[in-house]
Protein backbone atom coordinates (compact mmCIF):
# COMPACT_ATOMS: atom_id res chain seq x y z
CA UNK A 1 0.00 0.00 0.00
CA UNK A 2 1.90 3.36 -1.07
CA UNK A 3 5.18 2.90 0.04
CA UNK A 4 4.14 0.17 3.07
CA UNK A 5 5.26 -3.66 2.60
CA UNK A 6 3.48 -5.61 4.68
CA UNK A 7 4.88 -9.56 5.61
CA UNK A 8 3.69 -11.93 7.82
CA UNK A 9 6.18 -14.45 9.18
CA UNK A 10 5.83 -17.28 11.03
CA UNK A 11 7.52 -17.26 14.21
CA UNK A 12 6.13 -20.77 15.63
CA UNK A 13 3.53 -23.53 15.48
CA UNK A 14 0.58 -20.90 16.70
CA UNK A 15 2.66 -17.49 16.43
CA UNK A 16 3.09 -14.81 13.63
CA UNK A 17 4.70 -11.53 13.32
CA UNK A 18 3.43 -8.80 11.38
CA UNK A 19 5.87 -6.41 10.09
CA UNK A 20 5.44 -3.29 8.24
CA UNK A 21 8.66 -2.05 6.13
CA UNK A 22 10.92 -4.64 8.03
CA UNK A 23 9.97 -3.19 11.45
CA UNK A 24 7.35 -5.30 14.08
CA UNK A 25 4.00 -4.03 13.74
CA UNK A 26 1.93 -6.68 15.93
CA UNK A 27 2.79 -10.27 16.81
CA UNK A 28 -0.52 -12.77 16.16
CA UNK A 29 -1.38 -16.03 18.15
CA UNK A 30 -3.48 -18.58 16.80
CA UNK A 31 -5.62 -20.84 18.51
CA UNK A 32 -5.10 -24.85 18.42
CA UNK A 33 -7.95 -25.26 16.24
CA UNK A 34 -6.30 -22.78 13.61
CA UNK A 35 -3.64 -24.31 13.19
CA UNK A 36 -5.77 -27.24 10.81
CA UNK A 37 -4.06 -26.38 7.38
CA UNK A 38 -7.69 -27.59 5.71
CA UNK A 39 -9.59 -24.41 7.29
CA UNK A 40 -11.82 -22.68 4.66
CA UNK A 41 -10.84 -19.26 7.13
CA UNK A 42 -7.61 -19.76 8.31
CA UNK A 43 -7.51 -16.83 11.10
CA UNK A 44 -10.40 -15.48 12.23
CA UNK A 45 -9.74 -16.57 16.03
CA UNK A 46 -6.28 -15.17 16.34
CA UNK A 47 -5.43 -12.23 18.86
CA UNK A 48 -2.97 -9.30 17.88
CA UNK A 49 -0.83 -7.36 19.91
CA UNK A 50 -0.01 -4.20 18.56
CA UNK A 51 2.67 -1.41 18.70
CA UNK A 52 2.24 1.67 19.98
CA UNK A 53 2.76 3.53 16.79
CA UNK A 54 0.51 1.49 14.39
CA UNK A 55 -2.28 3.36 12.67
CA UNK A 56 -6.20 2.61 11.49
CA UNK A 57 -4.50 1.74 7.83
CA UNK A 58 -1.99 -0.63 9.25
CA UNK A 59 -4.69 -2.33 11.73
CA UNK A 60 -7.31 -3.00 8.98
CA UNK A 61 -4.72 -4.56 6.54
CA UNK A 62 -2.83 -6.51 9.15
CA UNK A 63 -6.04 -7.62 10.41
CA UNK A 64 -7.37 -8.58 6.91
CA UNK A 65 -3.75 -10.81 6.56
CA UNK A 66 -4.01 -12.69 9.37
CA UNK A 67 -7.86 -13.13 8.88
CA UNK A 68 -7.12 -14.57 5.36
CA UNK A 69 -3.98 -16.54 5.79
CA UNK A 70 -3.85 -17.51 9.44
CA UNK A 71 -1.47 -16.64 12.71
CA UNK A 72 0.28 -19.92 12.18
CA UNK A 73 2.61 -21.69 10.21
CA UNK A 74 0.48 -24.83 8.98
CA UNK A 75 -1.85 -21.88 7.19
CA UNK A 76 0.94 -19.79 6.17
CA UNK A 77 2.27 -23.45 4.68
CA UNK A 78 -1.25 -24.73 2.87
CA UNK A 79 -1.77 -21.17 1.63
CA UNK A 80 1.18 -21.23 -0.98
CA UNK A 81 -0.40 -23.66 -3.20
CA UNK A 82 -3.55 -22.04 -3.24
CA UNK A 83 -2.43 -18.85 -4.24
CA UNK A 84 -1.03 -19.93 -7.48
CA UNK A 85 -4.97 -21.21 -8.30
CA UNK A 86 -6.30 -18.00 -8.16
Amino acid sequence: MGDRTYELRPTGLRRTQLRRNGELLAEALGTWGSCNPFRSIPGPDAGLTWAGWADPADVAIGQSMVVAYGADAPSAIAGIPGSFLD
